[in-house]
């Protein structure tokens, strides 16, 4: 296990987690397998936010969730990011409403986003119907 992973996986020993390294933009998961997504801290270092959405529409059942998360304000991240050096001075990440529009692009249904003082959190659904044409 690479070292971050290493450490997620000590700090949450869950059997119900399902612990992968594997490209975002191509995971090597069957269509409809999963309940949720969590994207925790690493939504604006995605080069193209909508088609890891339009992926990770792919590997939820219908009715499943994906949830967008960062425990920190939108501005403090971008303060941090602005601060970190070269390779993540320029992942910035967008207001809560753009992430909601990228979801939306790729056939979610999103509940009101959250982008306040507190923290950042947009979730979307996929429809539980299935969608033969996304999938």
């Amino acid at each position: 296990l690479s070292y971050p992973l290493a450490i997620a996986v000590r700090k949450c020993a869950d059997p119900r987690v399902l612990w992968q390294v594997a490209d975002a933009y191509r995971l090597p998961f069957a269509a409809g397998v999963f309940d949720r997504v969590f994207c925790c801290s690493v939504w604006p270092h995605f080069s193209d936010p909508t088609a890891i959405a339009r992926e990770l529409y792919r590997v939820l059942h219908p009715g499943g969730y994906l949830h967008i998360w960062h425990f920190q304000p939108r501005c403090e991240i971008n303060h941090i990011h602005a601060g970190a050096g070269a390779d993540v001075a320029n992942d910035i990440l967008a207001p809560a409403t753009v992430t909601a529009a990228s979801l939306q692009n790729a056939g979610f249904a999103v509940a009101a986003p959250i982008d306040d003082d507190q923290q950042y959190r947009v979730t979307g659904r996929k429809s539980a119907v299935q969608d033969t044409q996304r999938d």
